[in-house]
């Protein structure tokens, strides 16, 4: 079965940026109104719903937590070399959401020419029936989502368990957020709503 990761089906609001938005950590001492958590789910449904129909050789072996923190240099030849760690959560599911979470990490600026390199290089190295422009889409939406999810939780960290250094990583997210919006038409309808939840721009004036 497709994963968590990859689709909103049966579950629309499993997603913690979602279940974090509507409580305190956005901004409000109060949950959203029921109808506004309903468009919630409703946008990110639809946003996301493209995965499923995107062409998938096959489901991909997905750590989920993938990025530069949890990687480690072993004493080994080739590919054995590269030690992972945080791999408890790892499931089946789409084949961008590991590269997006490596090239888009959260706590460490990918210069942009680096990204579209190791990209490309993936790309490169894939099976006869490969097609590009869904795995681009796919990467973009999955990005979007990731981002979304951290941005969340980044918020939450701050402003429930007081850890103020989690902040600095802030810009960063929203950055990607913001490319995500700008770079794919299927992420239109979600801009009126990041407007409304982020009126100021700037989603740190929640963790306060």
């Amino acid at each position: 079965m497709f994963c968590a990761i990859c689709t909103l089906k049966n579950c629309p609001l499993r997603f913690p940026f979602l279940t974090w938005s509507f409580w305190s950590a956005w901004g409000g001492k109060e949950p959203l109104e029921e109808e506004d958590r309903e468009e919630a789910a409703f946008l990110w449904q639809e946003v996301l719903h493209p995965l499923q129909a995107l062409n998938l050789l096959q489901p991909a072996f997905v750590l989920r937590d993938y990025h530069v923190d949890n990687l480690m240099v072993l004493e080994e030849p080739g590919r054995a070399a590269c030690g992972v760690l945080d791999f408890q959560d790892a499931l089946n599911g789409h084949q961008a959401y590991d590269l997006a979470s490596l090239l888009q990490d959260a706590r460490v600026d990918v210069p942009l020419q680096l990204e579209a390199d190791m990209k490309t290089y993936f790309k490169d190295h894939q099976p006869p029936g490969f097609e590009e422009h869904a795995f681009e889409t796919a990467y973009t939406l999955l990005a979007l989502q990731r981002s979304a999810r951290i941005l969340g939780f980044f918020l939450r960290r701050a402003r429930r368990d007081g850890y103020a250094p989690i902040l600095n990583h802030v810009p960063r997210v929203w950055g990607y957020i913001q490319r995500g919006l700008a770079s794919c038409p299927l992420t239109q309808p979600l801009k009126p709503w990041f407007n409304r939840l982020v009126p100021s721009g700037d989603p740190l004036c929640f963790a306060t």
